[in-house]
């Protein structure tokens, strides 16, 4: 019954751990006909989280370019494409790409959608701070992130840290490196 397995898959993908049982994942999705992804909007986004935390990043885009004339119309998964665009340009360490495409997900993610955006901000901010440019720029995105994090839910996590102290571990060097010793023990 392929709509009450999407049904289920989309209404629980949130709930399940990022980064386990990937293999589990993709077997789903490869049971599924190309079509019904498509038709499903909501579905094919999930995909193309599984494929970028399965690292299949070509996929993934792949996957995205596919949903992008379905998404166009939803605004909600229109801004989810564009979070996982980011997501892929920052661990292909694209960093112009990030900042462009930040740029871009920023403008069309509400300032309330505090998970999607702390992940975008905390891409952003990594962007800027790997170029070694403004650094005023990364620790604002990183000051917007750990803020938005921190009010969000306690899932809302980049690997095994919550994405609050990733942002705040951030800060923290950038101040260590400008030689601001008492500011980065304080954080």
């Amino acid at each position: 019954d392929w709509p009450r397995a999407a049904e289920i898959i989309e209404r629980f993908f949130d709930e399940l751990p990022m980064h386990t049982e990937m293999n589990t994942r993709l077997g789903w999705f490869k049971s599924f006909p190309s079509q019904f992804l498509l038709n499903r909007p909501r579905l094919g986004l999930v995909h193309a989280w599984t494929l970028f935390m399965s690292n299949q990043l070509d996929l993934a885009e792949q996957k995205l370019d596919q949903l992008m004339p379905f998404v166009q119309t939803t605004p909600p998964l229109h801004r989810e494409l564009f979070v996982i665009r980011v997501m892929i340009a920052a661990r292909r360490y694209d960093m112009p790409a990030v900042i462009e495409l930040a740029r871009r997900a920023l403008a069309l993610v509400l300032p309330e959608d505090a998970v999607p955006r702390s992940r975008i901000l905390l891409s952003l901010g990594v962007a800027y701070d790997e170029m070694g440019g403004d650094v005023a720029a990364a620790k604002s995105a990183f000051h917007e992130a750990f803020e938005l994090g921190r009010a969000s839910s306690p899932s809302n996590a980049v690997g095994n840290a919550p994405l609050p102290l990733t942002a705040l571990a951030y800060l923290s060097d950038i101040e260590r490196l400008q030689g601001k010793l008492r500011q980065a023990s304080r954080m």
